[in-house]
């Protein structure tokens, strides 16, 4: 499997698990226990900057931190850029961590390997030769320059470092990838968070490349919410009226001679003759009816009605209306073709 140079995939963005999160570019000053004055410093801020490494919190990157097989491995994938799904390889490592995939794809690259055992031991801790041999194999990989070798006579511990990572350990020391422990090699020493920090910024080095970043943007639609109206009538009760007759009673006398017609009143005023009338004759041989005419008209209400008066807006809903772009920002891309 040919592997990617880490000097082109340095941008990736890498999750290193620790806990379960995904890794994001960090701005090292958050980290209370990672200060400009340790000798680490300028590591960490790489690796952070260029998310490779996150820390275990907002505030902690835990330096001297234990690094473990299983959390190398994911760093490995992602600076590589791989992308594996998860294969049963060996009895200790379940397709539900965040190392499952990673751990296929370093075992089936060849990078890092499981124990004579059959397991791979995803939390154990890892030594300083180990991590060289891991790194020795993955530059081989990516075809890296792997002509840097040194003959570690200058380190008075050189005789303890185990057959399998003797020419991990040449190279790592001809390349500057290790330097020393106190001035020893410290084969056998578990490597830190803070060490391997280190050792994965000056292998980013040994490429030669420097990573011009480019802002990427998207072109994303702005909206606002819009509100709907309708024309709606406005009604109004109004009375409705009607035109009736007007009536009054009216007395008609009737006598021999003739007849004459008035007013009650007039009859009875002038109707000197009889003095008890009881509405159809009277003593002195006259007689007199009353009947209802007519006298006029009046203006009655006789109900109401709804009569429409106007009209006006309702709000009946609201729209989505395109106002405007903006761009946003999506990452940034490297003319190599690395992505951060």
């Amino acid at each position: 499997m040919k592997l990617k140079k880490l000097g082109v995939q340095l941008g990736v963005a890498v999750s290193v698990m620790m806990v379960g999160g995904t890794a994001e570019a960090k701005d090292v000053g958050d980290y209370s226990d990672v200060h400009d004055s340790d000798w680490f410093y300028p590591y960490v801020a790489e690796v952070s900057e260029k998310e490779l490494m996150t820390g275990m919190d907002d505030v902690t990157f835990n330096p001297n931190g234990n690094l473990e097989r299983g959390q190398f491995a994911t760093i490995l994938y992602r600076m590589d850029g791989a992308e594996a799904s998860y294969e049963y390889r060996f009895p200790d490592v379940t397709g539900d961590k965040f190392y499952s995939a990673p751990v296929t794809w370093a075992n089936d690259a060849g990078v890092i390997k499981g124990y004579e055992n059959g397991s791979f031991g995803p939390s154990d801790k890892i030594t300083r030769e180990q991590l060289a041999t891991m790194l020795y194999r993955y530059a081989g990989a990516a075809e890296y320059d792997m002509s840097a070798s040194d003959n570690l006579d200058s380190f008075p511990d050189a005789g303890s470092v185990s057959d399998f990572a003797v020419d991990a350990m040449k190279w790592s020391v001809g390349t500057g990838i290790i330097g020393g422990d106190n001035g020893n090699l410290n084969p056998q020493g578990d490597v830190s968070r803070a060490v391997c920090a280190t050792m994965i910024a000056r292998l980013s080095k040994q490429t030669g490349h420097e990573h011009n970043w480019i802002a990427q943007y998207k072109t994303v639609e702005d909206y606002q919410t819009v509100t709907d109206y309708e024309n709606q009538p406005i009604y109004e009760e109004q009375p409705i009226y009607e035109t009736r007759p007007v009536y009054e009673n009216v007395g008609v006398m009737i006598r021999n001679c003739g007849l004459y017609a008035g007013t009650a009143e007039e009859i009875e005023a002038a109707n000197n003759c009889w003095t008890h009338a009881d509405g159809t004759a009277c003593h002195c041989g006259y007689y007199v009816t009353i009947e209802k005419r007519q006298v006029g008209t009046e203006t009655v209400q006789v109900g109401t009605q709804q009569v429409q008066v106007g009209t006006q807006q309702v709000a009946v809903g609201s729209h989505q209306e395109l106002v405007g772009t903006h761009q946003e920002l999506t990452g940034y891309a490297c003319s190599c073709g690395a992505k951060k």
